[in-house]
């Protein structure tokens, strides 16, 4: 079985980082490909794609941040398409994978029928802040996705967001995390896998990922020491960072 991985980034050039050196330590020499929102830090993170020998990929102006993760989607299924490997793998800049998380990753396509494997929804006592108990509202996360890009190719995940906008109700039938989880818990139930683990860490046993919602900056900051690697690592949400010049959703598909 073999496996690419898309690191969705915006602004975060430390995470950036951070995510490709753990990505490279658990995985292995995997193709990477960073899909990037366009920011006033993307030449630091192109650089850092490119250091680390990655594909990148960048809009000429800023999507949002709805679309924005959206497109890593996209841009991760024609990835994989072009290796040619078997799963693509979908990480959020701030969702960096420690050892063990592959063993909760790959062996659920050793069957066949399993198209996408993703976390289950998130328990209200998980979180490291209560700015992020908003999460707990949703049946699955999306910071680590993985899934057959034969299955869910670029044209698919584009369509059917279109149709789910279309005719969605409220703008948050916009979210990312509302689109997978009905796409996971409707017509593609049976060939989804919820994994709890990957939602809820276990407690009393060691970490296999860091989730800025679940995680402690400090955390993030002695990883990165193994490594070499300084940086801010900001765990706040997206609002509380850019306030005015925040933009969840895109004015238009």
């Amino acid at each position: 079985m073999t496996l690419s991985i898309v690191i969705g980034s915006y602004k975060l050039p430390d995470f950036v980082e951070l995510n490709i050196v753990q990505c490279r330590k658990v995985f292995g020499d995997v193709p990477i490909l960073v899909s990037d929102d366009r920011s006033a830090m993307s030449p630091d993170i192109q650089r850092i794609a490119e250091t680390h020998g990655c594909a990148y990929v960048c809009p000429p102006s800023r999507r949002s941040h709805t679309s924005g993760d959206l497109q890593a989607f996209i841009n991760g299924a024609a990835f994989a398409s072009q290796m040619g490997t078997d799963i693509i793998l979908k990480l959020s800049q701030r969702l960096i994978p420690l050892e063990g998380i592959q063993d909760l990753i790959l062996p659920p396509f050793e069957n066949p029928e399993t198209w996408v494997v993703l976390p289950s929804q998130p328990k209200l006592n998980s979180f490291a802040r209560q700015s992020a108990m908003f999460f707990s509202k949703f049946t699955a996360l999306t910071d680590v996705v993985a899934w057959r890009p034969e299955r869910f190719t670029p044209s698919f995940i584009a369509d059917a967001y279109k149709r789910q906008c279309a005719t969605g109700k409220q703008r948050s039938d916009q979210f990312i995390e509302v689109f997978w989880g009905t796409l996971t818990q409707g017509d593609y139930k049976d060939h989804s896998v919820f994994v709890e683990q990957l939602a809820n860490p276990t407690i009393g046993k060691p970490k296999v990922y860091l989730r800025k919602a679940q995680a402690h900056q400090h955390e993030y900051h002695q990883l990165a020491q193994t490594h070499g690697i300084t940086g801010e690592f900001a765990v706040g949400e997206w609002a509380h960072i850019e306030k005015k010049e925040y933009m969840a959703l895109a004015p238009q598909l």
